[in-house]
């Protein structure tokens, strides 16, 4: 989709790609998920310096072996910490109430 700012994607597509990103870098379980829709979120709230602007970076710090996999999820853990996002039940980063 496009429109005159730009081409427009949906969220869950956004988190999707990601996803997939995250496990064919080599994370297991929930983290490539968990990332992804962190990242998401962050744009989503218009909070893109710490949005998916920054998958890049977490994704060539991983295939470097100068990050891992929990420095990514602990700088979603500083969205939460700024209120920005928070976990639900099932452990899902969604947005925090305003």
């Amino acid at each position: 989709m496009t429109n005159a700012e730009g081409p427009r994607y949906r969220a869950a597509d956004l988190v999707e790609h990601a996803r997939a990103l995250f496990a064919a870098a080599g994370c297991d379980g929930d983290k490539p998920a968990t990332i992804a829709e962190g990242l998401v979120e962050a744009d989503l709230l218009g909070h893109s310096t710490h949005g998916l602007q920054l998958a890049a970076a977490y994704l060539g710090e991983l295939a470097a072996g100068t990050d891992d996999v929990a420095s990514v999820l602990a700088a979603l853990t500083e969205l939460e910490l700024l209120g920005l996002v928070r976990r639900d039940f099932g452990g899902r980063y969604v947005r925090a109430a305003a």
